[in-house]
């Protein structure tokens, strides 16, 4: 038989070993495992409300990885470390104990302060305030139930 195979002509040896080769490559391609990907897009927005005296900031989490992802604890980043202040947490509206997204998915999580009167733009008695502060240069960060920490972008 090996007598036979060399002296075919060449062409013929290269189909067979790509032939062996391509099979033996599906297979492996065919039989992995698909990676683990743990991912958030997360993006904060701020809105005011002169009129109802109010200011709103809106935290859009998007889980742009391929597995469910639970989140345990969030909040404002505090410093590079894996701190999360959950003092604007008293602001929040609708406060789940976990929020879980699933691959593909989107939750959103809203803040909100009441003044009580109506104010005007730039108002320096509003835009100096410590709740106005927070929500305008609070940098969201997340933790999951894994212990992995995601932070907005």
């Amino acid at each position: 038989m090996w007598i036979e195979l060399w002296k075919a002509p060449i062409w013929n040896v290269l189909v067979a070993i790509g032939t062996v080769s391509s099979v033996i490559v599906s297979l492996y391609l065919a039989n992995r495992k698909p990676k683990v990907v743990r991912k958030l897009n997360i993006v904060k927005q701020f809105k005011e409300s002169y009129s109802k005296g109010e200011i709103y900031m809106f935290i859009t989490i998007e889980n742009i990885g391929n597995v469910p992802i639970i989140l345990d604890e969030y909040g404002r980043e505090f410093d590079e470390k894996n701190t999360i202040m959950i003092d604007i947490q008293e602001f929040i509206v609708d406060k789940d104990e976990f929020i879980i997204i699933n691959p593909n998915e989107a939750k959103l999580v809203t803040y909100k302060y009441n003044f009580g009167r109506q104010f005007e733009e730039n108002d320096s008695k509003i835009c100096n305030s410590r709740e106005y502060k927070l929500f305008t240069t609070a940098k969201f960060k997340a933790k999951d139930t894994l212990g992995n920490y995601y932070i907005e972008e």
